[in-house]
C-alpha cells in the first residue's frame, strides 16, 4: 500500500480526476444546474475517501 502514498501516484490520480471532471462537465446537451450538483457530489465523495 506504499504506492498509494507516493507523490507520483497522487499526481497521476489528481490529473486523472481533473480530466474526468472536465470531460464530465463538458458533455453537450446537459442541464448546467444538474452538472453542478453532480460535480459537488463527486467532490464530497472524494473528500470522504481522503480521511
Amino acid at each position: 500500500m506504499r504506492i498509494l502514498k507516493t507523490d507520483l501516484f497522487r499526481n497521476f490520480m489528481g490529473g486523472f480526476l481533473i480530466g474526468a471532471i472536465a470531460l464530465f462537465a463538458m458533455q453537450p446537451n446537459d442541464d448546467r444546474a444538474k452538472i453542478g450538483e453532480q460535480v459537488g457530489a463527486l467532490f464530497a465523495s472524494i473528500e470522504s475517501h481522503n480521511v
